[in-house]
């Protein structure tokens, strides 16, 4: 399928059971901008683009542009409760349960939430692609709503959860990216024993990337789950940061009932150029800086973290302390490796580490980490 070099407006496309197809993409498709005229699942926005129970099915080329500056604004201001939750809005592209897909050569933009949302994939490549999320714009529409203060206050503030990559499965390989969109730019979702193709997110490389303004290189949200939530054998390398709000960001989240897993994730030869927040984050979701104080955070007990490797890992003009690693003391993170990691902290005198509750191994790195229970 040949889709040629012209601009094309649309509302959601759903392609299902699609075998064998590659779609050559030499044009812009472009998210339409009528928000009243946008396809729902319940409560929830379809995606732009989405692919369900496909296979050998590969899309290369061209821009996809989600236009989410209307979707945004609805998140601060929806008189008439459109969204009813700011989750509801549409992702650009999500895959549900396909196996051997490839998407390469793409520019995703201004996603009105998550740029590619995985869930349940078996063997799937993503290359070559660029993400972002044009601020220059979407600071002319909060000024024209009359709500311009909110890029005032730091850019993380707005845009919310336009997340690069999402992927849930397994043998999955993104590669070759940059990305610039004010939030996660990979995090690996849990996966667990209701998947048809996978039970665990696993099997997973994300290598060679570049990016500007995110919060980092994630694992999560992990909560405990009846059904087991399960994320393993994760390797981010070769990764380079520049203004990341978070670096490296392992992130846990409460529940009632249940038990999950984080093991086998290593983090190699990575720069960190003047983080906001934190370079190295381990412990429960938290909204911007994270726990700042610890009698305000309480890690997950049902959630277990071991064999996590940091390997090679620059961190230049540090702000905060370089390291939170925020673990249960009934379930104490073990196996944690810091080798050849080394942070320059831009005030002077530094800030000591912040570690509770985990076993940790250093070799050749500064600060030294000094753990504490409490």
């Amino acid at each position: 399928v040949l889709i040629p070099n012209r601009t094309y407006y649309l509302l959601p496309l759903l392609f299902e059971n699609l075998h064998q197809v590659l779609i050559l993409n030499r044009g812009s498709l472009v998210a339409s901008h009528l928000v009243d005229s946008w396809q729902r699942d319940g409560k929830q926005y379809r995606s732009l683009l989405t692919f369900s129970n496909c296979s050998n099915v590969s899309l290369i080329g061209g821009t996809i542009d989600g236009r989410g500056y209307p979707w945004w604004v609805l998140t601060i201001y929806d008189p008439k409760k459109k969204l009813g939750s700011q989750g509801n809005r549409p992702h650009l592209i999500e895959l549900r349960q396909c196996t051997n897909l490839r998407f390469e050569e793409l520019h995703l933009k201004n996603s009105p939430q998550f740029h590619m949302y995985i869930l349940d994939a078996l063997n799937l490549a993503i290359g070559n692609i660029h993400i972002s999320v044009d601020r220059t714009q979407q600071r002319k529409i909060l000024d024209e709503h009359k709500v311009g203060w909110l890029a005032k206050l730091g850019p993380e503030m707005f845009p919310f959860n336009t997340d690069g990559l999402d992927p849930q499965g397994t043998n999955i390989h993104i590669y070759n990216i940059t990305c610039e969109n004010y939030n996660d730019i990979v995090v690996v979702k849990p996966h667990n024993n209701k998947g048809r193709l996978s039970k665990c997110s696993e099997n997973i490389l994300v290598e060679n990337a570049t990016s500007k303004w995110g919060s980092g290189m994630a694992i999560g949200t992990v909560p405990p789950s009846t059904d087991f939530d399960c994320v393993r054998n994760v390797t981010f390398r070769n990764i380079h940061m520049q203004h990341p709000f978070k670096g490296v960001y392992i992130k846990t989240y409460p529940s009632s009932s249940g038990t999950a897993i984080i093991e086998n994730v290593q983090f190699v030869n990575m720069s960190i150029l003047r983080p906001v927040y934190w370079p190295i984050y381990i412990g429960p979701h938290h909204d911007g800086p994270g726990c700042l104080h610890i009698d305000k955070c309480k890690a997950e007990s049902k959630v277990t973290i071991r064999n996590i490797s940091f390997r090679d890992i620059e961190i230049r003009d540090a702000g905060l302390y370089p390291y939170l690693i925020l673990c249960d003391k009934s379930n104490p993170c073990t196996g944690i490796l810091l080798n050849n990691v080394h942070t320059n902290l831009w005030m002077r005198g530094g800030r000591t580490t912040r570690c509770f509750n985990a076993q940790v191994e250093q070799i050749n790195t500064s600060p030294e980490v000094t753990c504490a229970s409490y």
